[in-house]
């Protein structure tokens, strides 16, 4: 009898944080800051703070990122199925011979 090995599972990590360095300026979109600064504070500038959404595969060298405007949370839902869909590696190993979806 001929066993196949399943492939171990990846043990994703899920991350929402909001962004001290990354905001997003209405003339010049997304800007960068030398130092961390509070939201209170980047309102002073005129910039208005992002939601950082994550995903990292434990063990590997994998990360994916994406962002929205403070005011435009997106469901974790939709950021998860983005991340699975689109990012390279996260959607487990494939099998010899096979093509990632699209391709």
């Amino acid at each position: 009898m001929n066993q196949q090995t399943q492939p171990s599972p990846r043990e994703h990590h899920f991350y929402v944080a909001i962004a001290k360095f990354l905001f997003h300026h209405p003339k010049h979109g997304i800007v960068s800051v030398r130092d961390p600064i509070k939201v209170k504070d980047a309102e002073r500038y005129g910039i208005s703070p992002l939601i950082l959404y994550g995903l990292t595969v434990a063990g590997l060298p994998i990360r994916w990122m994406t962002f929205t405007p403070v005011n435009q949370p997106k469901a974790f839902r939709d950021v998860l199925l983005d991340a699975w869909h689109n990012a390279k590696g996260l959607r487990g190993p494939l099998e010899p011979g096979a093509r990632e979806f699209g391709q």
